[in-house]
């Protein structure tokens, strides 16, 4: 092999890296912030995608929804992305009290209990926080909970079909641009 066919195969590694680099920033321009002003919250979610925010109904004080608003906006099979405040759990609601709380923080990885799979912990600007998974039959769900000041945060990210690590990474997104104000 002469040594310009091994620059040849070098720049085409470079190049190829520098594209999968370049993908990757693109995708994360595509995101956007939202700020709840009655959540007192703020989170990123894909550029493109809808909006509905829902108000004191049962269990919970605000709850905002974002949603592909098609197939070419979609990214890796999210259907939806919703974060959740409740400042008061309804008696007996699941992932509700702050013993429960404590128990999931102090689990190790890969515990599972009520249906559902411990992640990890996570921390969300200095809020302490778990994931936990959820795969049912038809569709998946990742909650990472976090709890601040008697209140709790859900943020979740859902879809069909099995989830897989993009989908992990996908919620690591959200979770990191997850901030009170």
């Amino acid at each position: 092999m002469t040594w310009k066919s091994e620059v040849r195969k070098f720049g085409v590694v470079v190049a190829l890296i520098a594209l999968a680099a370049g993908g990757w920033i693109y995708w994360q321009s595509k995101w956007v912030n939202y700020s709840s002003q009655v959540g007192r919250f703020e989170v990123e979610y894909p550029r493109g995608w809808s909006m509905k925010e829902y108000m004191f109904e049962s269990g919970f004080d605000v709850r905002v929804e974002f949603s592909p608003t098609s197939e070419s906006n979609r990214i890796s099979r999210e259907g939806q992305i919703s974060v959740t405040m409740v400042g008061k759990p309804l008696a007996g609601q699941v992932l509700g009290s702050e013993d429960e709380f404590k128990l999931w923080l102090d689990r190790s990885d890969g515990a599972t209990a009520s249906g559902m799979k411990k992640l990890g912990n996570r921390l969300a600007n200095n809020i302490k926080g778990v994931m936990l998974a959820e795969q049912l039959e038809d569709y998946w769900a990742i909650t990472s909970w976090f709890a601040k000041d008697g209140k709790n945060y859900y943020l979740a990210v859902l879809g069909n079909g099995d989830y897989t690590d993009k989908e992990i990474k996908i919620m690591d997104k959200v979770v990191k641009s997850f901030r009170l104000k």
